[in-house]
């Protein structure tokens, strides 16, 4: 192979390892968000749930001190 052909060649493996360089990065980045994301989504069931145990509780709350069922009606999207 000619000095030329080679240096070429060379380069082109170069560039080749440089760009999957730089997708090992990215995917590596993309690995980390997602198990961040997987750690972050129990904590996010619990405070969704820890919301709706609010709700049911202001909404039992509010019906003792009415003296009264509320009417799913005025409570708008009661099915939460």
């Amino acid at each position: 192979m000619p000095d030329s052909v080679s240096k070429v060649k060379r380069a082109e493996l170069i560039a080749h390892l440089a760009e999957l360089d730089h997708i090992i990065e990215n995917q590596t980045a993309n690995v980390k968000f997602a198990v961040e994301r997987c750690e972050l989504a129990p904590k996010l069931t619990v405070r969704l749930e820890g919301l709706k145990e609010v709700r049911r509780l202001d909404l039992s709350a509010f019906g003792h001190l009415l003296g009264k069922n509320i009417d799913k009606d005025e409570l708008g999207n009661s099915s939460r």
